[in-house]
């Protein structure tokens, strides 16, 4: 499993669109059996939003990402944005250990952390 996690900074005035956006991708993926599981998070105390993404692999992720519609959705996500985006990768490189773990959680520790 390929874990992405990013982290996205609205402006106020385009947070629904944003949401929309995120949501028209999720929708692509899952149907698509392109990703295991595509969660989007919203923050409670900012405007941020956090979007997690569990592929099958690296490969997959790379082959979904490469094709126009993608790009063009990229494109408008990033134009509704005051700040680029943080995006962070974890490979799991023990399946038997770390699916017993709850990913979301432990990324969002770590965020919570990070923040203060």
């Amino acid at each position: 499993m390929f874990i992405q996690l990013t982290i996205l900074y609205p402006l106020k005035s385009s947070y629904k669109k944003l949401i929309k956006l995120l949501n028209n991708e999720k929708e692509d993926f899952v149907a698509s059996n392109k990703c295991i599981e595509y969660s989007i998070y919203k923050d409670t105390y900012s405007n941020k939003i956090i979007n997690i993404i569990k592929w099958k692999s690296k490969d997959i992720m790379k082959d979904s990402i490469d094709d126009k519609e993608h790009e063009n959705r990229v494109k408008s996500i990033l134009d509704l944005q005051k700040f680029p985006p943080e995006v962070y990768y974890l490979e799991e490189w023990n399946n038997d250990i770390l699916q017993s773990l709850k990913i979301d959680d432990i990324w969002i520790s770590i965020l919570l952390l990070i923040s203060g």
